[in-house]
């Protein structure tokens, strides 16, 4: 037995729209329907009652409609309010047991077909069963957004680890960076004020003539244009926005090693190039460069911590049809497999204590992907070696 408790678990939040053209029946029944549903309309016709389902300002949970009407019968208002909305839950209620007209009704999609007279049992065991499923959908819906809320909510938080990781690894290499680019800039100042101590003396000496102004304009000229290629390298390298441009990949790795040629040279590192055909690819150049130059300081931090004597790194590029393939490559003696597959993942590092964060590689991966590339890693003969697949412009 169905009793009014269970069916109003599930009407009591629901709208109802109630279609019947008999005035003494709908005023009957709605006075019944209000005590579960928590709204309820009626109308007299199918004319009116498709005018009140389209004027609604919320949506009507279930239809309960009367199928012979006068101005539009219950077929035609129920295939209009389909066309509208063809989820609509929809109970037929009729005096006539028309089986070709019921199964037209079943075909347009109504949940349920009652006979009158309807017994009070039967309306509580078609509201039960239709309102309840009606209910659990909307629970369901709800759980749903709930939940997509939430992984919004974790992705954004994510997001914003992401930007706050990427951050830090900016600072550490700028502070890497600064160094560098202070000891690069100590060669050409010491050659400037050697000069310049030269000249004095010559100057002295009486022994200034033409040649040896042209030899000191010309050696302190090429001094500052290192200067400020190395700052204008440095600048370019953490200006922020940086725009999508066409560059050749040759430019942006020699561009990469000007600003790591003082770690390089005090680490004994050799760089072996090996460019084939240097096309031009459509990138954000800051990126990739960021991404050789964590590169580089992996194979550096290899080189000191296996004790390698010889350190050579090869960076080579291959024109693959519409990709180009960039390769860096040491001689480090390689990483375990077991550690290989998990070098690229947040806070994961192979060094010692103290001596790395995990997060060079992890925002390596990040900004290979930001720039629509791919990368892999793989163990060479005699190292590890970086496999970079960028599109070609």
């Amino acid at each position: 037995m169905i009793d009014f408790e269970m069916v109003h678990k599930y009407t009591k939040d629901l709208r109802l729209l109630y279609v019947e053209d008999d005035e003494l029946l709908r005023n009957a029944n709605i006075k019944v329907f209000e005590r579960f549903f928590s709204v309820c309309v009626d109308a007299y016709d199918g004319v009116d009652g498709l005018l009140k389902y389209k004027d609604s300002v919320e949506d009507f949970d279930l239809i309960i409609t009367d199928l012979n009407m006068p101005r539009m019968d219950g077929q035609e208002m129920i295939r209009k309010i389909l066309e509208i909305n063809t989820e609509q839950s929809i109970i037929v209620v009729s005096a006539h047991n028309d089986s070709e007209k019921l199964l037209e009704l079943i075909a347009q999609g109504i949940t349920n077909f009652i006979l009158k007279p309807v017994s009070p049992q039967l309306l509580l065991q078609i509201l039960y069963k239709s309102c309840k499923t009606i209910t659990d959908s909307k629970l369901a819906q709800t759980y749903h957004q709930e939940l997509q809320e939430k992984v919004n909510t974790q992705v954004e938080a994510l997001r914003k680890q992401d930007q706050i990781l990427m951050h830090q690894a900016k600072l550490a290499s700028m502070g890497e960076m600064l160094d560098a680019v202070a000891h690069q800039w100590l060669q050409p100042l010491n050659v400037i004020s050697s000069n310049v101590e030269l000249l004095q003396m010559d100057f002295q000496e009486g022994k200034i003539d033409k040649k040896a102004l042209q030899e000191f304009f010309s050696t302190f000229e090429h001094q500052t244009m290192y200067l400020q290629d190395t700052l204008h390298e440095f600048r370019a390298f953490f200006r922020p926005n940086e725009n999508i441009k066409y560059e050749s990949i040759s430019d942006i790795i020699n561009n990469a090693l000007l600003l790591s040629k003082d770690e390089l040279t005090s680490n004994q590192i050799e760089i072996v190039l090996d460019i084939k055909n240097d096309p031009k690819i459509k990138i954000a150049t800051n990126g990739l460069k960021h991404v050789i130059l964590n590169l580089l300081s992996n194979s550096r931090d290899a080189f000191v911590e296996h004790n390698i004597k010889e350190r050579i790194i090869k960076i080579s590029t291959l024109s693959e049809e519409e990709d180009l393939l960039l390769c860096v490559e040491d001689n480090a003696g390689g990483i375990e497999e077991k550690i290989l597959e998990h070098i690229f993942e947040a806070h994961y590092t192979t060094k010692g204590e103290g001596k790395g964060t995990g997060i060079g590689l992890y925002m390596t991966k990040i900004i290979i992907e930001k720039l629509n590339a791919d990368i892999e890693v793989n163990n060479s003969e005699n190292g590890v070696k970086f496999s970079i697949k960028l599109p070609i412009a």
